[in-house]
């Protein structure tokens, strides 16, 4: 019996058509990669965020950033993820790598600090998430027992607002009062800390956007302005922030400006009337600090 094979012709179409199948499921296969990138970008982001209020209400100010050029391994440096010093009313967050004189401050994530895991200080990417913050709003009453609300010693229980402005596309603020901004520097990764870290980051391919310089401190000087909008061709950042309203909501502090008034009073004036009526004046005081304590506004 005579069986019929495949012509050249049949073969070449055959494979033609594999190949064109193949290539459609590999730019499926890389397109999901890039989504399941961004997905666990947005998710460490908003798990970053979480801790930041959960140290807001632990200790009634933000952390100061980490220091991104840490060149050690992860696995073994004992200053990776850690913020760069205590607050210091004179000098800030010193070691931050950047700073607009002396009031924003940015670096890295300090996920030690933070109590998160490691991994939690890199994107989708493997690069390290920028982090900036509003100096005055990065040490209180501990760190900083002058803290009164004057312009030299604010604390975040005496700042009615913080100075990080967020543009839009259009370079029109979305908010001008942000505390801190973080930043994933996205596929491109222009501006960010390599996994590694090292004082060398990671150049932009191709022309510069002034956006993307904006949020990778390489606009000249450093300032407090970041650019949050959408993906573009040179553009891939993702940014979130808060401002000190936006932060105290997700505290649950005690933003009642009466009650707070009235706490403050009692541990100012103790000994004298404030507690008139309590059944023990320890107790009275105990409560009136308690209070205060979660009374994050001014």
């Amino acid at each position: 019996m005579f069986i019929k094979g495949f012509s050249l012709v049949e073969l070449s179409v055959v494979l033609v058509v594999i190949s064109i199948t193949l290539a459609g499921t590999l730019t499926l296969m890389k397109k999901k990669t890039e989504f399941e990138r961004q997905e666990q970008t947005t998710n460490t982001l908003e798990e970053i965020e979480k801790q930041l209020a959960v140290f807001v209400a632990d200790n009634q100010r933000l952390p100061c950033p980490a220091d991104g050029s840490d060149e050690v391994d992860a696995t073994s440096s004992n200053s990776f993820g850690i913020e760069v010093g205590l607050p210091d009313v004179s000098n800030g967050c010193v070691g931050s790598n950047f700073d607009d004189n002396s009031q924003v401050f940015s670096g890295v994530v300090p996920t030690k600090t933070l109590n998160l895991p490691d991994d939690y200080m890199f994107d989708g990417w493997g690069r390290r998430i920028t982090y900036a913050v509003d100096f005055y709003l990065a040490h209180n009453n501990v760190s900083n027992v002058n803290c009164d609300g004057t312009t030299s010693t604010r604390c975040l229980q005496y700042t009615s607002a913080g100075t990080i402005r967020v543009n839009d596309e259009n370079g029109s603020a979305l908010v001008s009062n942000a505390v801190y901004v973080l930043v994933s520097h996205g596929k491109n990764g222009h501006g960010a800390y390599g996994y590694h870290g090292s004082s060398t980051r990671i150049a932009f391919p191709g022309t510069s956007d002034t956006d993307e310089q904006e949020n990778s401190g390489d606009d000249s000087p450093y300032d407090n302005i970041f650019v949050q909008k959408d993906e573009t061709s040179t553009f891939d950042d993702s940014v979130v922030y808060k401002t000190k309203s936006q932060l105290l909501t997700a505290v649950n502090a005690v933003t009642d400006a009466s009650i707070c008034t009235k706490a403050k009073a009692v541990i100012d004036d103790i000994g004298t009337s404030s507690c008139n009526g309590a059944a023990s004046e320890t107790v009275c005081l105990a409560l009136a600090t308690k209070i205060f304590y979660w009374c994050l506004d001014e």
